[in-house]
Order: C-alpha cells, then sequence, then structure tokens
C-alpha cells in the first residue's frame, strides 16, 4: 500500500510539472499568391539578398498568459528568408519587373523582425510585428527605407493556428510594400 501511495504521488508530480511546461505548435507560410495585374515595368532589378535578422529564428510567435509566462512557442517551418525571396520575385514580376538582371537596381533586404504574440481573452489580444530595413542601390545612390506594419486582432481560442491568417497578412503587405519601394525606385 505505501508503494502504491509513493507511485501515486510521483505521478501527479509528473503531471503537474508536464501540465506547467509550455507547448509547441508548427505554423507554415503558403506560397505567395500575387494578387497585382500584370503591367508592365520594364524595370530591371537584382535582389542581392534577404537577411533573417530576427534573434530566434524558429519562433514566430507565443502564446503567454496574464503574467507573461509562456505557454506556447509557435514555430516557423518556413525559412523566411527564402519565403521572402520567392514571394518578392512573384511580385515584381506580376508588376512587370525583370528579376535577375544586374542593370538595373539592386535590393538588398533585412527582415528585423516577425514576431507575434497572444495573451488574455481581452479585445485586440493577438499582436503581431514585422519590420524590414530595404537598401536599394541604384547606381552610385542607395536608397534605405523602413518598412514595420503592427496589427492586431481578437481570437477567441489561444492556439498556435490562430496565428497563420495574422501572419500571412502581416507578411503579405510587407512584400507588397518591398516591391512598390523598389519599383518606384
Amino acid at each position: 500500500m505505501k508503494n502504491l501511495k509513493i507511485l501515486f504521488a510521483a505521478l501527479l508530480a509528473l503531471l503537474a510539472f508536464s501540465g506547467c511546461s509550455p507547448t509547441q505548435s508548427v505554423v507554415n507560410l503558403e506560397p505567395y499568391n500575387t494578387k497585382a495585374a500584370s503591367k508592365t515595368s520594364y524595370k530591371d532589378v537584382y535582389i542581392a539578398n534577404i537577411h533573417d535578422n530576427r534573434k530566434n529564428k524558429s519562433v514566430v510567435a507565443t502564446i503567454t498568459d496574464s503574467k507573461g509566462s509562456v505557454k506556447e512557442y509557435v514555430m516557423l517551418q518556413n525559412d523566411l528568408a527564402s519565403w521572402f525571396n520567392e514571394a518578392l520575385t512573384t511580385e515584381l514580376k506580376a508588376n512587370g519587373a525583370n528579376v535577375g538582371n544586374l542593370s538595373g537596381v539592386v535590393a538588398e533586404i533585412y527582415i528585423n523582425e516577425f514576431s507575434a504574440n497572444m495573451s488574455g481573452f481581452a479585445s485586440d489580444n493577438t499582436r503581431g510585428n514585422i519590420k524590414i530595413l530595404l537598401k536599394i542601390q541604384k547606381g552610385e545612390t542607395t536608397i534605405t527605407k523602413n518598412i514595420s506594419n503592427e496589427q492586431t486582432k481578437f481570437e477567441l481560442i489561444p492556439s498556435g493556428n490562430a496565428f497563420k491568417t495574422l501572419l500571412r497578412d502581416m507578411i503579405n503587405d510587407a512584400v507588397k510594400r518591398v516591391a512598390i519601394q523598389i519599383l518606384n525606385s
């Protein structure tokens, strides 16, 4: 009987400990789908590099309790720099740019932040941020642009899947804005 009590106490302690540790879920960004009508800009654009400068490249979002403790980490399945490169190339081509030609403008993109957090059940309990630094080299001239976007929304159920549309909308908007800045330079 004593061994049964010890076993039961150990199981309770294990359940209590495992219930307190953060869980993980995964979000996958779908391939970029442009909304641009095919245009002809005849602008030559070369994407030199896309840098993912986020501190933690795998975690893209968190769900926290009222004290700020993380209850769930949301991992990004995609390589963000590669995804952004493909999406930007798609958007530029849809706007008539000749991508890959060094004779035009040269763009270098730095993704400094792409994250979201959900906390509580109040209105706008989910927040996301994206910050991008864009450097455009046009001949001897360098143009630097900061592109940022903060979005909020209300999510009823705290789960990793709740971030999918928020993250998609933020990153898609950033791709369009970067493309516009490159084409207008």
